[in-house]
């Protein structure tokens, strides 16, 4: 199942909740809205309930949202098996938001993919700076939510920085509260999974690392492309064998794996709820190997389209502008 958040073209004044549907229809994908279909198959559902059309209030309710929307989604396949499509919306006509628009939390990892923190430790090396060690516990920044822009926006970039970078990742979605839970009882905490752009202004960054916190340089608006959508944990059999491709103007620039992950999913969400995680709240995997540190002429510019590829969980695409 996998659910986004949307607006219509024609209506943009209006967030949406949906089904995405994929090409399961034959001629593109399609988008039905979560309120329509539940009225559309008379679903015993109040037609103003907040898990309809708000994400955060349906990561709250999870098991029964996902009851209703499971049988939103079979009422679907039904219409598409007849060849009925009429209230599903052509994704060529959706404007796509953020899937999660206001975690409490965005929590991001610094030097968690091991071939990412060689490469780290190369350029360190060549600036005439100590390496970093393996961390032995997580290393962690903090994204702010007014940082998020969803598939297809784009990018800003700031006037401040002249080393703007990208870092494509995945974001685990918690589900439900968790507090100080164990490692081996995490994924039951986990609602889905979003691909995720870590937009990074490098200079800005090493500035920032000097004094030991990073924030400007991770939260510009426009540094955290997130979507399409929110995949949910049935469509993901292992979250630790995920392949993530950045492709810069169509060139591949990273190509990793979470199980290159050094603290794997298990650990970070165990380790992260000490802070409490709340739904919504979303953890970072970390980035691989190929971004633009070290390589001067791989720093993203103006016009630059920028995306994520994740099999299972589609592609994000940005535009830098």
């Amino acid at each position: 199942m996998r659910i986004a958040r949307f607006q219509k073209k024609v209506d943009e004044n209006r967030n949406h909740l949906g089904l995405v549907l994929l090409d399961k229809v034959g001629s593109g994908g399609y988008v039905l809205d979560l309120h329509t279909g539940a009225m559309e198959a008379s679903i015993p559902v109040s037609s103003t309930d907040p898990i309809l059309s708000d994400m955060i209030s349906f990561l709250q309710d999870l098991d029964r949202s996902k009851q209703v929307a499971l049988s939103v989604q079979n009422w679907a396949d039904t219409k598409i098996a007849k060849g009925d499509i009429e209230c599903f919306i052509p994704e060529t006509e959706v404007r796509w938001l953020p899937p999660v628009p206001t975690p409490t939390k965005i929590v991001g990892m610094g030097g968690n993919f091991l071939d990412h923190l060689k490469e780290a430790n190369q350029d360190r090396i060549l600036r005439g700076e100590p390496e970093i060690p393996l961390p032995s516990t997580p290393v962690a920044f903090l994204k702010a939510h007014t940082c998020l822009i969803g598939h297809n926006e784009n990018i800003p970039y700031p006037r401040e920085t002249k080393e703007l970078d990208y870092e494509g990742e995945i974001g685990v979605v918690i589900g439900r509260e968790a507090h100080n839970i164990d490692a081996k009882n995490a994924m039951r905490y986990v609602a889905g999974y979003v691909i995720v752009n870590d937009i990074s202004a490098r200079d800005i960054q090493r500035t920032e690392l000097k004094s030991g916190a990073i924030m400007l340089s991770k939260n510009f608006p426009g540094f955290g492309p997130m979507g399409r959508e929110l995949v949910f944990t049935d469509e993901i059999p292992d979250p630790q064998a995920l392949d993530i491709v950045t492709y810069v103007n169509g060139q591949i620039r990273q190509k990793g794996n979470t199980n290159d992950m050094h603290f794997d999913w298990k650990h970070l969400i165990s380790y992260w709820s000490k802070t409490r995680l709340v739904p919504g709240d979303i953890i970072l995997s970390g980035t691989p190997s190929g971004v633009a540190v070290g390589r001067d002429e791989w720093y993203l510019r103006k016009g630059d389209l920028v995306e994520v590829e994740v099999p299972g969980l589609g592609r994000l695409s940005n535009r830098i502008v």
